[in-house]
């Protein structure tokens, strides 16, 4: 019955989950019925323009988690999440082989360990507190676990710690829900986010809009510590609003821009005349 459900889960174009199928809408031609035949594409983006596609294990076994009926989510397992996450990778490779032959796919998973240990008063990481948060974690967790098991002699996944180190500088198009991988950027030639659900894909210099109501803030510049001081989804809640408002007048009264670099943003929060949240913030820098 549950093997059904997940069979029977929201796809759209491939045979994947409605989040990932709807990003890849706008890297191939659909296979097969698209959900929503009135939604509009965003611009047809070139895979082959890029060395690597990189795709975050946890987004790929969440979006299939989001496209299972809620009624069904306390029940399914994470053998069967396992399965379907694997089979939804053979067809995201065929995919990728048969656009591109330069395109190389690299699947991950972070623990976000180290992200994850910062102390500070003002630092606020995300728990999940209702009985359905902690069973949807567990069950993402230990689905992971299993899928990585079955591609181990391949060594198909690669596991990171909180940051992504590629072997070489390449081009990069990035499939992932997690704000902290974007901060990676630096460690490749250039790096795109391909987002689940809408397809877009964005610069580091849009990389902003994934702060929590990250659309408001283009004049923070996209860095850890204000990963910290304006959330995501996810991993971190907002600092208080006093100490975000702080930031954003910062930021308005000496011009930040996305290019602003680290040396101008260490000196600007020199200028706060609140010592202390002075002193927190640079040591999350």
């Amino acid at each position: 019955m549950l093997t059904d459900v997940l069979a029977a889960r929201s796809t759209s174009s491939f045979p994947l989950s409605v989040g990932t199928g709807l990003a890849l809408e706008s890297l191939f031609e659909p296979t097969q019925e698209r959900i929503d035949p009135e939604r509009i594409i965003p611009a047809k983006v070139d895979i082959t323009q890029y060395d690597q596609f990189w795709i975050n294990l946890f987004t790929l076994t969440r979006n299939l988690l989001q496209a299972i009926p809620a009624e069904y989510l306390l029940n399914v397992s994470a053998q069967a999440m396992a399965d379907s996450v694997a089979m939804e990778i053979d067809v995201m490779q065929s995919l990728l082989s048969s656009y591109s032959n330069k395109t190389e796919l690299k699947l991950y998973a972070c623990t976000y360990d180290k992200a994850l240990s910062v102390r500070s008063p003002y630092v606020s990481v995300r728990t999940d507190n209702t009985p359905k948060q902690k069973h949807t974690r567990s069950v993402i967790n230990e689905a992971m676990k299993k899928v990585i098991s079955y591609y181990r002699e391949q060594n198909t996944i690669t596991k990171f710690d909180s940051e992504i180190t590629p072997d070489k500088r390449v081009k990069s198009l990035m499939l992932t829900s997690q704000i902290w991988d974007l901060l990676s950027h630096k460690n490749f030639y250039s790096l795109d986010l391909i987002e689940s659900h809408t397809g877009l894909v964005k610069t580091k210099h849009e990389f902003y809009t994934k702060y929590y109501n990250g659309k408001e803030l283009q004049m923070i510049p996209f860095a850890k510590i204000f990963i910290y001081v304006f959330g995501d989804k996810d991993m971190f809640s907002p600092m208080n609003i006093k100490v975000r408002k702080d930031i954003i007048q910062l930021a308005t009264e000496n011009r930040w821009t996305q290019f602003t670099t680290r040396d101008k943003l260490r000196n600007d929060i020199n200028k706060l005349k609140d010592f202390y949240l002075r002193d927190v913030l640079l040591s999350l820098m």
